[in-house]
């Protein structure tokens, strides 16, 4: 059995390989031997345990731990060309436990990171550009959406406001940035909608990719037995909306769902490109 944090890890792995297969036209990328690798002094520690919320989301009730992407974010302007990006992935997370597997996929490719922990009462944004042509971070990674159970009708919500994240959006599409989103609750604005979640003690359902289209160069392949996701939390989904996601990840068919269904998609939503 898998570890919530080894998964992730398994799973951003493939996100980072989908960047590195097809990097972004807009902006070149720096060398990475010119960057240092931050480590975060707390690795491999237990990842603090967020209780799930029961929660109508979509007219699907589910148990909760995260939240939808966030809805009211200013749509980030036209791309700015010939634009140069160091090669540090940014990774956002609630603690420095839970930040290992936004990182350890990493070390395989010895890619630079900068982890910053965003607290309940939200952090101030890192400088994202030295200047309005060179942009300090490669990727970005959300982990859980930073959410956060503010209690009575919010619920979980994210911690970073609309305000930065139109920021990160903006920068995205300035420097041609993409960013990694797990563990975020399916919603319209990711094209998607949850089918319900999953699944009960000694419940399988396998997750495997099925497209690798997107990074052919990779070297990832869409066969082979799936790898396991007992005991990890999870919400199977369907694509509402294929003009801004296309499936590359998915759930094996298992008891309360009868056939495949969408565990991540790639999205292109007005230049702002995401996994």
């Amino acid at each position: 059995m898998l570890s919530k944090v080894t998964f992730q890890s398994a799973v951003l792995a493939t996100c980072i390989s989908l960047i590195i297969a097809s990097p972004s036209p807009q902006a070149e990328v720096s060398p990475v031997e010119s960057e240092a690798i931050v480590i975060p002094v707390a690795t491999r520690q237990p990842v603090p345990v967020v209780q799930t919320v029961p929660a109508k989301i979509d007219n699907v009730a589910v148990n909760s731990n995260t939240s939808i992407i966030t809805s009211n974010v200013t749509t980030p302007a036209a791309v700015v060309a010939a634009t140069t990006v160091k090669s540090t992935v940014l990774i956002f997370a609630r603690d420095t436990a839970s930040s290992y597997s936004g990182y350890s996929g990493l070390n395989g490719y010895a890619i630079p990171y900068q982890v910053v922990v965003v607290p309940q009462a939200g952090v101030t944004l890192p400088a994202l550009n030295s200047s309005a042509t060179s942009g300090n971070y490669g990727a970005i990674v959300i982990l859980s959406e930073v959410s956060y159970d503010y209690g009575g009708t919010t619920g979980f919500q994210s911690a970073l406001t609309s305000a930065q994240l139109a920021t990160l959006y903006q920068y995205q599409v300035t420097f041609g940035v993409r960013m990694v989103r797990l563990d975020v609750f399916p919603s319209a604005d990711s094209g998607t909608t949850a089918l319900g979640d999953c699944c009960g003690a000694g419940v399988e359902q396998l997750l495997s990719i099925s497209d690798t289209t997107k990074f052919a160069t990779s070297g990832l392949k869409t066969s082979g037995a799936g790898v396991s996701t007992q005991g990890l939390y999870h919400y199977p989904a369907t694509i509402t909306n294929s003009s801004i996601a296309t499936e590359f990840i998915q759930f094996a068919p298992a008891a309360g769902f009868s056939t495949t269904s969408t565990a991540g998609v790639i999205n292109n939503i007005g230049g702002q490109q995401q996994v």
